[in-house]
């Protein structure tokens, strides 16, 4: 199987990240996924939660989002999407950034960014990101589709109005 680096084009490198992850057990994509969900990524629950979470202390949802996102990690678009869903509930961006940074995946969150900020283009949170985390957008049909992002929420007045919302951590 493809790596998402080898999927964008990029080549991968040695993760610090990566390697942390591993010592605290968390030796696949699988798991941080898994890892996501019960820190309220509901969404994509499935029937195998086989994980501890070590708590925020020794992964922070910042360093989680991060590792979703590594080139080495296999392509895989759920968990693009778990990585965006956790974006939308981040709130250190200092942390976030000097991650990004250093293991090579500020393209993507800045990818993400402009997805969630053509969804909630009203959402200051989006207008940051994309401004504090530039890159050029990855390659079309590669990463998911705005709409991937989404849940769509139906409103009954006179008729059915649909508005699509970027799905969020439930806490």
């Amino acid at each position: 199987m493809k790596t998402l680096a080898e999927t964008l084009g990029e080549t991968s490198h040695i993760s610090p990240l990566a390697r942390k992850l591993r010592r605290l057990g968390f030796s696949s994509l699988s798991d941080l996924k898994q890892l996501a969900v019960q820190r309220g990524c509901e969404h994509y629950r499935t029937d195998r939660d086989l994980v501890r979470d070590p708590g925020a202390n020794e992964i922070t949802n910042e360093e989680l989002v991060v590792g979703l996102l590594l080139g080495e990690q296999v392509y895989d678009p759920f968990a693009i999407r778990i990585a965006g869903q956790l974006l939308s509930a981040v709130e250190n961006f200092d942390l976030l950034a000097d991650l990004s940074l250093r293991e090579r995946v500020t393209a993507r969150i800045h990818t993400i960014a402009q997805k969630g900020k053509e969804v909630e283009p009203e959402n200051p949170h989006w207008d940051f990101l994309s401004r504090k985390f530039p890159g050029k957008p990855s390659p079309e049909g590669i990463m998911p589709h705005a709409d991937r992002f989404t849940t769509e929420e139906v409103r009954k007045k006179m008729d059915f109005q649909r508005k699509r919302q970027w799905l969020r951590v439930i806490s």
